[in-house]
């Protein structure tokens, strides 16, 4: 029995004794479920918070929500929310007796129709408002409080579950679509029952079809399906994380009896399983659609990262590292399984006997545009071992440097067959010979194969698997560059979410280069002249060349070099505008045809020197790095100019003062539809403003997928406003020091320490929410249709997003530098095929 708190439990009583009573009090009030759903004529919002006090519980505001999640549950009918506030809630609160009763069959079961949110500080009005990740709203199954939690609440390890736990937390069953189950961290569960108690510690879902999102499971046991078991089901998992959970089969989630979910933006870390798939298991014609997910860091005997058993998974755009498996299969185990992989790296993983990144049995997986390197197998296949094989294919894919006992540059250590004969064409395969000398053991040679050096920017070395380092883009001229074959292709993006095809054809392996630097000088819409290089001095050469008042247009790929104090240095009146391609000179379009200036951490990428006025439009510009001391200015430095900074995003900057942009000297400048995210410095990670002039920053986004110290914006001179900004995931929002004034308002801010500090004018308008990125930790800060930010802002005279999409597309202007749309992200379904 539980120790809780008594002192509420009155309260509870009489809240569900008058939801029993017909036509009484409570609008669902009747003779049970099936009347109240005829007595009720709308629906509601149920309101939960642990903290509550009011002196009339009856869960239809703030102020009288109801203590216990169980009591809306009890109550709630289809078509209502459930809005529970951050706190930790446990399944064995019986809201008749008021008692907790302890009894380890006790669970949160799902209502049909019912919507159920978390992640709420008590007094939100909007369930855009919802912060997840800062108010948690935790799911215990930890009945006797005696489990060892952290501050949190959350178990972080099944080691630390003690004493008799709920066998399920969360349990789905019979339930459509209409279902929602969001914002939650679900811990504690141990399913040690007699079957089917024994499965779904964190939530089991059986014949039911549940949307479930924003939702971690950490800390859960069962004998399958630590974190989830699904059976018969098709549940829909969006932005879901399964973390530390442990299971005999499928320590983060199983899937059993042809059940089919579909996940996208999923992790699975540090899961364990002491038989198979330490993150995932498929088993039994399930067949589960996977995209946008990571493996990282699972271990099991067979399976680290994922096992397939008898079923036809499709994966698209996931990630392996670092899992281990301690007999066979690493990152990645078939039987009799016939998976289609498309965009898949797998890498760091190891396998004390075969496969260190995939060990198939009597299966036919489809490889196509896969990476695998740096994984190690103690036996044989380092990268892949087939074994009773049928019709087997690889295709556009990469197998180099993996490691089995034969060393590290054999064939063997790459691809092992025994009774297998795969089909491999258009793949790099280390030692194969290419199909100009290929090596039969590898398997059939389908024509288009290489061998050489894929030159990776950073090679995994398989000695140190397991592992999540390593950096398996191409560099530029790697000979997988153009070497694939069209027709096989199967997604319209890469890995990255990047055009998958950069004519004339595909790149081998899971990422695509984006191509030799270009830029044209042009006046008046004619091209006057076209430079190009393998480094970023094609657009030095054409800022150069340029006059004042001409436009630089940059195509491609463009790198700086060790030599350099910053990849281009500009010092005249000009336009510098990317989103080309080397053979359409005329539109820009920088979301599809993305141009990069990459300082490669050699210095900053953008100086401008006045007298001078210059627009930056269209451009991607990363990886700045100053070292020094009072260094300004990673990604973009503007001193005595004016300056125009426009589409960008400026992305993993790093400078003492302003990563992202600063503005000194007589500098004014505007920002507008631009990200700067995952910028770092102890003083305006996105902005630093010490300029005379006024700097206005106008529909941007200033970012980060976790918390970084130091400040977004700091402001010590000059004047600096901002007008529909989302800050979030820094220490401090805005600065204000010294002489500066500083306005903002109509701001977004998430995960921030402090709002502001000094004196910061306006912000009336301001407010804490979610904007509900699509896939922050891929850096894709795009709005989700739940976002807190849509229909927030003011109009600003910006007529449309960083995309061209018009502003604005609903009742009101959005926040930040994109603009929602019911097309703002997608999903393919495949197979497709694209062809020239």
């Amino acid at each position: 029995m539980n120790n809780h708190s008594r002192s509420k439990r009155w309260l509870l009583v009489v809240a569900v004794s008058l939801a029993v009573l017909a036509g009484m009090l409570l609008p669902w009030g009747g003779e049970g479920r099936s009347a109240a759903v005829g007595a009720r004529a709308n629906a509601v919002i149920l309101y939960v918070d642990a903290s509550a006090s009011g002196p009339a519980p009856d869960g239809l505001s703030w102020t009288t929500a109801f203590t216990e999640l169980q009591s809306a549950l009890a109550v709630a009918m289809p078509g209502d929310q459930i809005w529970v506030a951050a706190g930790v809630y446990k399944p064995d609160f019986d809201p008749v007796s008021g008692a907790y009763t302890g009894y380890v069959t006790a669970t949160f079961a799902l209502t049909n129709g019912v919507q159920l949110y978390g992640g709420f500080s008590s007094g939100m009005s909007a369930l855009a408002e919802r912060l997840p990740e800062v108010y948690l709203t935790v799911l215990s199954g930890d009945l006797q409080g005696d489990d060892r939690t952290d501050e949190r609440h959350l178990v972080t390890d099944t080691v630390y579950i003690n004493g008799e736990n709920a066998f399920h937390v969360v349990t789905a069953s019979g339930v459509d679509d209409t279902t929602v189950f969001d914002g939650f961290f679900v811990t504690g569960g141990k399913a040690i029952g007699v079957e089917p108690d024994n499965v779904g510690g964190g939530m089991w879902v059986v014949e039911a079809s549940p949307q479930i999102a924003n939702v971690t499971f950490i800390g859960n046991w069962a004998n399958s399906g630590g974190g989830m078991r699904t059976d018969t089901a098709s549940p829909v998992l969006d932005n879901v994380t399964f973390i530390n959970n442990w299971a005999v089969s499928g320590g983060g989630m199983a899937n059993f009896d042809g059940s089919n979910p579909i996940l996208s933006h999923g992790v699975f870390e540090g899961n364990h399983a002491s038989g198979g798939g330490g993150g995932m298991m498929n088993r039994v014609n399930s067949n589960a659609t996977l995209s946008d997910v990571i493996f990282n860091g699972n271990q099991a005997n067979f399976g680290g990262g994922l096992v397939n058993w008898e079923c036809s998974p499709l994966l698209t755009n996931v990630r392996f590292h670092g899992n281990v498996a301690t007999s066979i299969g690493g990152g990645i185990q078939n039987t009799r399984s016939n998976p289609t992989l498309v965009n898949i790296v797998l890498s760091g993983n190891e396998a004390t006997l075969n496969g260190g990144g995939m060990q198939n049995y009597q299966s036919s997986p489809q490889l196509v545009n896969v990476t695998i390197n740096g994984n190690a197998a103690s036996l044989s296949g380092g990268g892949l071992y087939n074994e009773a094989g049928r019709a087997l294919v690889i295709q556009n894919s990469i197998l180099w440097g993996n490691m089995d006992t034969t060393g590290t540059g054999t064939v063997s250590a790459q691809i092992s067959n025994v009774d297998s004969t795969p089909i491999i064409s258009y793949t790099l395969v280390q030692a194969s010979g290419g199909s100009t000398a290929w090596n039969p053991s590898a398997g059939v040679d389908g024509g288009g194969n290489l061998d050489a050096d894929p030159q990776f920017i950073a090679p995994v070395n398989p000695a140190l698997a397991p592992t999540i380092d390593g950096n398996l883009r191409l560099t530029f001229g790697s000979p997988a560059m153009d070497a694939g074959d069209n027709a096989a292709v199967l997604s319209p993006v890469d890995l990255d979410g990047k055009p998958r095809v950069v004519a004339p054809a595909v790149d081998m392996g899971a990422y695509e280069v984006e191509g030799i630097c270009y830029a044209t000088i042009h006046a008046a819409d004619t091209v006057l002249f076209v430079f190009n290089s393998t480094t970023g001095i094609a657009v030095q050469q054409a800022v150069n060349a340029a006059s004042a008042g001409q436009t630089v247009k940059v195509a491609g790929n463009c790198i700086g070099g060790a030599t350099t104090q910053q990849t281009v240095y500009i010092t005249k009146s000009l336009t510098l505008r990317g989103g080309y391609t080397p053979d359409d000179w005329v539109v820009s379009m920088p979301f599809t045809h993305p141009t990069t200036l990459d300082a490669a951490g050699e210095g900053r990428v953008v100086y401008v020197v006045g007298p001078a006025n210059v627009v930056l439009e269209n451009l991607r510009l990363v990886n700045g790095a100053l070292a020094s001391e009072n260094s300004r200015g990673g990604g973009v430095r503007a001193d005595s100019a004016a300056v125009l900074i426009s589409g960008c995003e400026i992305v993993s900057n790093t400078a003492s003062y302003g990563a992202g942009v600063a503005f000194t000297g007589g500098s004014s400048g505007r920002i507008v539809n631009t990200l700067l995210a995952r910028n770092q410095s102890g003083s305006g990670a996105g902005l630093w403003s010490n300029a005379s002039g006024a700097i206005n920053m106008v529909h941007t986004t200033i970012a980060a997928p976790s918390v970084l110290p130091g400040s977004a914006v700091y402001a010590t001179g000059g004047t600096v406003n901002l007008t529909n900004v989302i800050i979030t995931n820094y220490a401090t929002g805005v600065v204000q020091d010294g002489t500066a004034t500083v306005t903002e308002d109509y701001t977004l801010f998430s995960g921030v320490t402090t709002r502001e500090t000094g004196t910061v004018g306006g912000g009336t308008h301001s407010f804490t929410g979610d904007p509900r990125f699509v896939f922050p930790a891929q850096d894709d800060y795009r709005l989700r249709k739940d976002s807190a930010a849509i229909d927030r802002g003011v109009n600003a005279s910006v007529s449309v997003d960083f995309q061209g999409d018009p502003r604005p597309t609903g009742t009101g202007f959005d926040i930040g530098y994109d603009e929602f749309t019911e097309l703002t992200y997608f999903t393919v379904y495949l197979p497709l095929v694209l062809r020239n």
